[in-house]
């Protein structure tokens, strides 16, 4: 655009991402531009980091020099997948099907999914960390609260696991109310209310839950609504949750499971 007076001009340049990595006029090396920096990927970690980062490479679908078909066929996660999904064939004919076992080894998303032990070619890479830290503000070493848990196995397990060691600390910890209390989940609060009131509007949810989301606390309703405990009334401002004809027997069975669980 030029100035129609001081005839000076303003350009304006548009630089779409690309897919693949733009190198220096001299074409020896990439740069990175981060914050005022323009920053050299001068090594061959610096550059794979990059393809990852771009999305030009992703680390699920590398191939994993150390393992084997053993790995997987006849595991115990790969028997219950394929008895549960996967059509009649055979075990090497999917995975090759599915990019997973690429040149007589597998990938790291196929050790991920279907290895009962994928730690033994991933190792330090396929766990999971249970970390507990006591404070309120940054998380430091001198924070740290016991031994961290590490969850191995398949993702499968390691997911579920790893839910419920979090779930267990959580539940361990105790807050100050009248006195030491055990911290509850928002739908055990919201069971305990309505199981003295008829019915609960969001502003009393997140009240007694201390939730500042009107959307997580509408989460909360929608959990115990699925699991036939709720419907709701109204709309808007004026929407509230009853409960159902059978809430009291399905909060009893929650209670029940609760204290087995304990």
């Amino acid at each position: 655009m030029k100035h129609p007076v001081l005839a000076t001009y303003v350009l304006q340049v548009t630089i779409f991402k690309t897919q693949s990595i733009v190198y220096c006029t001299d074409g020896k090396i990439p740069y990175v531009r981060k914050g005022a920096q323009n920053l050299p990927c001068d090594t061959l970690e610096k550059i794979r980091r990059l393809e990852l980062d771009k999305g030009i490479s992703s680390f699920e679908n590398e191939v994993v020099a150390e393992s084997d078909f053993s790995d997987v066929d006849n595991s115990a996660v790969w028997e219950k997948f394929k008895n549960s999904i996967v059509p009649d064939t055979s075990t090497e004919a999917w995975l090759k099907k599915q990019r997973l076992f690429v040149d007589k080894k597998l990938t790291v998303a196929a050790l991920l999914l279907f290895s009962d032990e994928p730690q033994i070619c991933l190792p330090k890479r396929s766990s999971i960390k249970n970390f507990r830290y006591q404070t309120s503000g940054e998380a430091e070493r001198d924070t740290l609260v016991g031994v961290p848990v590490t969850v191995e196995g398949c993702a499968y397990s390691q997911i579920y696991e790893a839910v419920s060691k979090t779930k267990e600390i959580i539940e361990s910890i105790k807050k100050f109310g009248k006195e030491f209390e055990t911290i509850e989940y928002p739908e055990e609060i919201v069971v305990d209310y309505l199981l003295k009131n008829d019915s609960i509007t969001n502003r009393i949810g997140r009240n007694i839950t201390g939730i500042k989301s009107e959307n997580s606390m509408k989460r909360i309703f929608w959990k115990l609504r699925d699991a036939g405990m709720l419907y709701m009334i109204g709309a808007g401002s004026a929407a509230a949750w009853k409960k159902t004809d059978d809430f009291e027997s399905k909060a009893k069975t929650l209670k029940v499971n609760k204290n087995k669980e304990d």
